[in-house]
């Protein structure tokens, strides 16, 4: 444990370092999705608020008044762009929402770093309602998603401005294949495109399958073709995947510690696939590629929000490889990018001056590895 904690701290150490040294200019596109959200936060656990939301429709309406509620980008992509920009990538977007989305856009990102040249207006503004509440004594959320206009981005969407831009990327992204209908021809389009004639990497981030479990297959056949170089996935996802190469997993899913099976389903998707994978968990991170193993450990912070948590270490995981970190700084930067984020009060991405302060502070604080893993605990998409 002594051992592991030197170690870490050396990491953190070399990490700041980096930070707070020159790093060149770096360029992501991502796409498609910006949802404007509406998170209401129950102060109790689920059950309370069903039965106190079944009680006032049993009455015949009325209001369950005190719970704090906040408005706010949202979005997979447009999540990330905000982590990356903060970091001080300069970043693309593109999809496709309606004229009052895009004066929100302009509202949330009225930053240099962040080109909406590439965003449609033709559109419908999609929509989230995010619960948050406890299970177990955790913070937990249940988001209810309108799509609109996410759910039919297509490659035919993207004009030859956008094209030009996607394929100048130093990192190209394409995330929540979920929530588009369009999303599998969209990624393997774009994908195969970049790797053709592009200049940067490729990155594939799916959002939770299981709603789409019948097409999870579609994904894997992406992923065995050489065109993703990272997928991004929590332990759930993972699993879902490796089920698709392996039938026990859709068993075992259900039963044993997601937190152990994670690291199975990542290696075997990494094994089967020859694509790096790269698992990330409230409790630990992973990154499996070229027969590797890393492993980096979160930090144990104070939870004020639960949605968004992956988005933020998506961005850090992609800001951590376009600047050249070793792995397992690259993970350590991606977890705290994440936990930074959960522990705002008002859903502040970090910069790298708030990482470095963050990690000064926190490199005390993580638990070891092993003890995150065999805690059996859960992730936050």
């Amino acid at each position: 444990m002594a051992e592991e904690e030197e170690l870490l701290s050396k990491h953190i150490e070399s990490l700041c370092k980096r930070l707070t040294s020159t790093i060149s200019p770096v360029k992501v596109a991502i796409m498609p999705d910006f949802f404007f959200d509406h998170i209401v936060d129950y102060d109790g656990s689920f059950k309370s608020l069903q039965e106190r939301i079944e009680e006032v429709a049993n009455q015949g309406g009325g209001n369950i008044p005190f719970t704090t509620q906040r408005v706010m980008r949202g979005g997979n992509s447009v999540n990330c762009i905000s982590a990356l920009s903060a970091l001080g990538a300069n970043v693309f977007f593109t999809g496709r929402t309606s004229a009052l989305g895009v004066h929100l856009l302009k509202y949330f990102f009225p930053y240099e770093n962040v080109d909406l040249s590439g965003v449609k207006t033709d559109g419908e503004l999609a929509l989230t309602v995010a619960l948050e509440a406890k299970v177990g004594g955790r913070k937990s959320n249940v988001m209810l998603n309108y799509p609109a206009s996410v759910s039919d981005f297509g490659p035919d969407s993207l004009t030859s401005e956008d094209w030009k831009k996607i394929l100048s990327a130093d990192m190209v992204c394409c995330f929540n294949w979920l929530q588009n209908k369009k999303g599998t021809k969209l990624a393997e389009t774009v994908f195969r495109k970049v790797k053709a004639e592009g200049a940067g990497k490729t990155y594939f981030d799916t959002c939770d399958p299981s709603s789409r479990r019948n097409e999870v297959d579609d994904v894997v056949n992406i992923l065995k073709k050489p065109f993703v170089d990272i997928f991004g996935v929590n332990e759930n996802e993972a699993c879902w995947y490796a089920g698709s190469l392996d039938k026990t997993f859709s068993r075992r899913r259900k039963t044993e510690n997601l937190n152990k099976l994670a690291l199975e389903a990542a290696m075997l998707l990494h094994e089967k696939l020859k694509v790096r994978i790269d698992l990330h968990t409230i409790d630990y991170s992973a990154s499996f590629s070229q027969e590797n193993r890393f492993v980096a450990a979160g930090f144990d912070v104070k939870l004020n929000r639960v949605t968004g948590a992956g988005d933020a270490w998506n961005a850090g995981n992609i800001f951590g490889e376009l600047a050249s970190l070793p792995p397992t700084e690259r993970l350590i930067l991606a977890n705290a990018a994440a936990a930074f984020y959960l522990q705002s009060e008002e859903g502040k991405h970090a910069t790298r001056e708030d990482l470095v302060n963050f990690l000064q502070v926190a490199k005390g604080k993580a638990i070891s590895v092993s003890d995150k893993i065999e805690s059996g605990q859960t992730a936050l998409g």
